[in-house]
């Protein structure tokens, strides 16, 4: 993940460094209410990286949580899995972040794979997968979009 600044004034940005993740196909990223953690969803296995930021310029991750229900490795869209996550919602008081996960596959045979995550998240930042997901039982094809946490 690319670390940069931001000129208020001209708008540049300058590229600092990246921040390793250890997840494949960083997609959608959230920051914490005090600032100091990123969530970073890995879209590709179906896991989130949560990165501490207290300094911002250094990212470090601390931890990549595989979400659960994942389903198994896809042959047609290798290392993809059955359900992978999309979006991402933090609650505003920081204590809970929502992963939508979207079903990776066009094959009628697998019509699982759109989840709703529920993770609490402690005062160290980490996850831990505490809430039953929601299957969510939709048409095949069907993609759900969006999180909205209030």
């Amino acid at each position: 993940m690319g670390v940069y600044t931001y000129d208020g004034t001209t708008g540049a940005l300058t590229y600092v460094t990246a921040a390793g993740l250890s997840g494949p196909a960083p997609c959608w990223v959230r920051v914490s209410p005090d600032g100091n953690f990123l969530y970073v969803v890995d879209t590709a296995n179906d896991s989130v990286s949560v990165l501490e930021a207290s300094n911002p310029l250094a990212p470090v991750e601390i931890q990549n949580l595989q979400l659960d229900d994942p389903g198994s490795p896809l042959s047609d869209a290798s290392p993809a899995t059955l359900s992978e996550g999309f979006e991402e919602g933090i609650s505003p008081d920081g204590t809970f972040l929502y992963v939508l996960s979207q079903r990776s596959t066009t094959d009628p045979t697998m019509p699982q794979g759109n989840v709703l995550h529920g993770l609490s998240i402690g005062a160290d930042g980490q996850l831990t997968e505490t809430v039953p997901d929601v299957k969510l039982s939709l048409p095949l094809g069907t993609r759900p979009q969006g999180v909205v946490v209030f």
